[in-house]
This record gives C-alpha cells, sequence and structure tokens, in this order.
C-alpha cells in the first residue's frame, strides 16, 4: 500500500497495477508471487492461509530490505479499491493471478462502492487476463470492465486476422504485452483493430527508444520517472533514434504521460483513441494500464 500510495504522488499518474489471488478463506489479497517464500518472512502457498494468517506476515521484502519495513503487511483487493477512491481520476489494472477471480473482484467492488456511496469503481479497474477462462469470467462479474491480453504477442507466421477476430469475439479491446516479443507489424495491425498496446517491462533507454519507434502506446515499467523522461526527450528530438528497422511512425502521435505504483506508463494518441471509441461503445470511462513492481 506505501508504494501505491508513492507511486499515485508522481505528477502525472494515472494509475497502479497489482497482482490478486484468493486467501483460504476466499478474499481476494495483492500479491505478485503464489507463495510467500520470495517477498515476505512467511513460507508456503498463499492459497493455504486465510487473511488472518496472511497479516501477520511481514511484507516489507525482507530478503531485499531487511528490517526496513517489518510493518508492511499483504494488502486486501478491498484496501486498494479505498486508496484509489482517494485519488481521482486514477484506474487500477489487476493482473487475474489465478482463475475464477471475476465474482470476488465483483463482490469487493460492490462492497466498497455501497461504504463509499459510488458507482465510480466500476469504470477504474482495468482486467489483464492471462487466460481464456478469465476473460468468460470478467465478462461475466463485470460486463462493462475493459479487458487486456496479457502475455505475449503472437508468433511470427501466425494467423493474425484470427487471432485478433478471436480476440474482439470474446470481448477483448486491448493488449499488456512482454515487450521482446513486439514488432512494429504487430502494433499496427491492433491499431487498425483500435486496440492499443502496452509494452512490459522496460526501464532503460536502449529499450524504451525502438518501442517508441514500433508505435507502442504505453510502457509498463519499473522505472517511470526514467521512462517518462525518456518519452519526453525523444519527443522533442533529444534522443537518437535507435539502429533497429523494426519501426513506426509516431511522429502524429500525440504522447500523454500515465503513471502506477512504482512505475510508469506513457499512452500515445492510438490508445487515446481506442479507449474513448470503446467507451462510446459500452459507456465506460477508464484508460489503460500502469504497474506495481
Amino acid at each position: 500500500m506505501p508504494a501505491f500510495a508513492r507511486a499515485l504522488a508522481y505528477k502525472g499518474i494515472a494509475g497502479i497495477e497489482t497482482d490478486l489471488r484468493l486467501s483460504k478463506d476466499g478474499v481476494v489479497v495483492l500479491i505478485h508471487d503464489a507463495t510467500l517464500n520470495r517477498t515476505t518472512n512467511g513460507t508456503g502457498d498463499v492459497v493455504d492461509f486465510t487473511v488472518a494468517e496472511l497479516k501477520q506476515f511481514s511484507a516489507g521484502y525482507p530478503k531485499v530490505f531487511g528490517d526496513k519495513y517489518p510493518d508492511y503487511r499483504i494488502p486486501t483487493f478491498r484496501e486498494a479499491l479505498e486508496l484509489l477512491l482517494n485519488s481521482s481520476n486514477t484506474i487500477m489494472v489487476l493482473d487475474l493471478k489465478v482463475e475464477h477471480l471475476g465474482q470476488h473482484i465483483a463482490s469487493d467492488i460492490a462492497y466498497v462502492s455501497a461504504e463509499r456511496n459510488t458507482t465510480d469503481l466500476y469504470d477504474r479497474v482495468v482486467a489483464s487476463c492471462w487466460t481464456d477462462t478469465q476473460v468468460a469470467d470478467i465478462g461475466q462479474y463485470l460486463n462493462i470492465t475493459v479487458k487486456q491480453k496479457l502475455g505475449n504477442a503472437p508468433k511470427k507466421g501466425e494467423d493474425t486476422n484470427k487471432y485478433f477476430s478471436d480476440l474482439l469475439g470474446r470481448g477483448v479491446h486491448a493488449f499488456s504485452l512482454a515487450a521482446n516479443t513486439l514488432s512494429a507489424q504487430f502494433i499496427s495491425a491492433a491499431h487498425l483493430r483500435m486496440m492499443p498496446v502496452v509494452a512490459w517491462t522496460p526501464n532503460n533507454r536502449s529499450e524504451v527508444v525502438p518501442l517508441i519507434e514500433m508505435g507502442v502506446d504505453g510502457f509498463i515499467t519499473n522505472e517511470p520517472g526514467n521512462v517518462l523522461g525518456y518519452v519526453a526527450d525523444f519527443i522533442a528530438g533529444k534522443l537518437p533514434a535507435s539502429a533497429s528497422d523494426d519501426k513506426f511512425s509516431v511522429s502524429d502521435l500525440v504522447w500523454v504521460a500515465l503513471g502506477s505504483a512504482g512505475a510508469g506508463v506513457v499512452l500515445g494518441g492510438v490508445a487515446v483513441g481506442a479507449w474513448a471509441y470503446y467507451r462510446s461503445r459500452t459507456h465506460h470511462y477508464t484508460t489503460i494500464n500502469g504497474h506495481m513492481a
């Protein structure tokens, strides 16, 4: 939670991204790994502990930071939603780490919405889905929530017409994809279908500039301040072009700085236009995503 709050304090930050799992007693909690071993002082599978038991562990990443953050605890999704409502015009991107979270997510949103007398939260979450099952599940319980494909771009030679047709038919309208799987050709094909493409996880200039040249719409990064600076410098002509031949003209894109918890997102005109188009079809108000490391 402190990392979320710190990220939302960045000027221009528009959202946070987090990883969702279930506790033993069916509470949605925010933790990247399936086990407690790496980021807490506990051991074992997250799903084998109740939320009360999980709250006993320090989640201050002691293996990296030692005793610097001993009081940090694994947050619940409801706690994160409360924080989101305290920050205006921000979104939360949900990396669905397990299947069948839709009903639990919808229940938590309904609970916090009733407590805070708002319907705003339904418009401020974006579901990042790894699987077709997750897409269908979110569609059942959160039918106005934007869904994006999370993973890798299709391999070279794959039938992209069928690929896009299948995703659009299931209600997927955006991508959050591994940077090293992207190409200008794929991004251009996505743009023709008004589907923005966000790349994860470039952190340095040598990674960011080629992706800008490909036409990528956003970055999920552990270095939001640096990446926002690279984009601004690139637009201002202060950065040299990369040596890559895999490029797409970005001269006509209007770049908008967005961000996230512990990481940042930069979106281009195609992404902004795509979300406006999707919103006009579904009465949905949202944008695209960010990332919490």
